[in-house]
């Protein structure tokens, strides 16, 4: 964007965790201070070729990601990582693999509750997932564990990306201008 417009070099995403409601805003040039609570919390981009930052670190219950690498992304629907981290919480979690999908998982949605939360530290602001946030219910039928195997060969990867499901718990400023990311919890 040009100087001479008006507009910040900003793009913020907003999406309502109510996903029997699905809502969301895209918005260019600036912030919208309605769509989340308290202040802003900002990251610098670690990587200028994609919306990179450094965790300090992410936890599962009581495994600890070696992967510090995390995107965030509005074209991921889940959250994706290194493919046998993956399989390892899936595991550790009781998780399944999808029959119709093997990258994917399932948990018996009864087990949803006793789930460990995930714990994502950026910055030295810990942004919280807990079962709720991340395991997606269909009518309590199939709960899909919102977690998927993705491998990024380096120098590129391994990472993390955090997508839709944590956009939708958290508002995200993407800053280009400043090179830097900006999250908040949303409302």
């Amino acid at each position: 964007m040009s100087g001479n417009d008006g507009l910040d070099p900003i793009v913020t995403e907003f999406s309502d965790e109510n996903m029997a409601l699905i809502k969301g805003e895209l918005l260019i040039g600036g912030i919208d201070h309605n769509h989340y609570q308290g202040e802003l919390h900002y990251v610098n981009l670690t990587s200028e070729t994609y919306w990179e930052t450094q965790a300090d670190k992410i936890t599962i219950g009581d495994y600890t990601s070696p992967t510090k690498k995390i995107v965030l992304d509005t074209g991921t629907s889940i959250l994706a990582g290194p493919t046998a981290e993956v399989k390892r919480i899936a595991q550790m979690v009781g998780a399944k693999p999808f029959p119709l999908q093997k990258s994917e998982y399932t948990v018996p949605c009864k087990d949803v509750a006793k789930l460990p939360n995930i714990d994502v530290t950026i910055g030295g602001r810990v942004f919280e997932l807990t079962p709720d946030d991340y395991v997606i219910k269909d009518e309590n039928v199939i709960c899909l564990f919102g977690m998927t195997g993705i491998d990024v060969p380096a120098p590129m990867g391994p990472l993390w990306i955090m997508g839709d499901i944590f956009m939708r718990k958290y508002y995200v400023v993407f800053d280009a201008g400043k090179e830097r990311l900006g999250i908040a919890p949303a409302k």
